[in-house]
């Protein structure tokens, strides 16, 4: 009876570990230190082009299981560009009439939520395009890591607003990028 009892829980174990479940991500929220960076430089306005004929990804696994986690924005390529316009929309330098667009493509996106520690992956290529001209074309990747837990129901949570985190280090990188900023800086007569 008693080995009975231990081998079920071992297969309740086992069970929860391996079935997944879908968790929704957080809507992103800028880095304001980076937003009042780019307030204090005198930048050009710019536009998002939404990129076209891109993998079309809804969920990414969380490496822990089958457990996943959708984007509140549909798809994560959306999810990276709302992230890019709410940045330059906060900093004042978003206009759609603009002759300057950005053009980003979402090309790593992992998350993992670990057992002692958490780490996300993102890289985007990411093109700044000046009356019809490719002017930037870098594809740059940050990688982050966070605390995490070895039960679900703590390491989960974490790794969700840690994505939030991860994309707001991947806008600053190219936002922030020296060459990036040359480009976008108002001349002087």
């Amino acid at each position: 009876m008693k080995k009975l009892t231990i081998n079920a829980l071992l297969i309740f174990a086992m069970m929860i570990f391996i079935t997944g479940c879908t968790t929704k991500g957080t809507m992103y929220s800028p880095n304001l230190e980076s937003v009042s960076k780019l307030q204090e430089q005198e930048l050009k306005k710019v536009r998002i082009e939404h990129a076209k004929n891109t993998p079309i990804i809804y969920e990414i696994p969380l490496g822990r299981g089958a457990n996943q986690m959708s984007s509140p924005y549909v798809t994560y390529q959306e999810y990276l560009e709302k992230a890019l316009s709410t940045n330059l929309e906060l900093a004042g330098l978003y206009s759609d009439q603009s002759n300057i667009h950005i053009k980003a493509i979402l090309i790593e996106n992992e998350l993992d939520t670990g057992m002692a520690v958490g780490s996300a992956k993102l890289s985007a290529n990411f093109q700044i395009i000046s009356n019809n001209q490719i002017v930037f074309n870098e594809t740059l990747g940050i990688k982050h890591e966070w605390e995490s837990h070895f039960v679900g129901a703590v390491a989960m949570p974490r790794t969700v607003d840690n994505y939030v985190i991860a994309m707001q280090k991947l806008i600053d990188q190219f936002l922030l990028n020296k060459d990036v900023l040359k480009l976008l800086k108002h001349q002087s007569n």
